[in-house]
């Protein structure tokens, strides 16, 4: 009896492993998701203003936001609208963090009250949206190809 359920045990394991989470579209898609991510880059005229500076930077990271609600919709369907929606709060938050890290010390209040610290929080927030939607890519891209063997 017990060699039954083993040989059962290895036979349905078996066909967990060999079943494909991904399809060879999905792979194709996230490879082109990726190729649009690399694309979000931040791209400012010569002898830039501040005002261009931050156009730029907001202009990359509306890039990059827009890669992860394609994300959402192609790999979270069944729960699209909760991680959207707590995604979009947090990159209101990860902005709001950004401005109080450079520019609401009780120093900074004092000091750093130019434009040009703005632009650095603008800055700052950016690269953590990047980290995020990456991790977001990373995430699904592991699940596909762990699923896959």
């Amino acid at each position: 009896m017990r060699y039954i359920l083993l040989f059962c045990f290895f036979v349905s394991f078996g066909a967990y492993a060999n079943e494909q989470a991904c399809s060879t579209k999905q792979f194709d898609e996230l490879s082109q998701i990726e190729n649009d991510f690399a694309k979000c880059k931040i791209d400012m005229p010569e002898a830039p203003s501040t005002a261009d500076m931050n156009k730029a930077t907001y202009e990359a990271s509306n890039c990059l936001i827009s890669i992860a609600h394609q994300i959402f919709a192609k790999y979270y369907t069944k729960n699209k609208t909760q991680v959207e929606q707590d995604f979009d709060n947090l990159i209101k938050e990860i902005y709001n963090n950004s401005h109080n890290l450079i520019q609401k010390s009780d120093i900074a209040e004092k000091y750093y009250n130019g434009t040009m610290y703005n632009t650095m929080a603008i800055g700052y927030a950016h690269s953590q949206i990047k980290n995020l939607v990456k991790e977001y890519i990373h995430q699904v891209k592991t699940e596909c190809q762990d699923m896959s063997h």
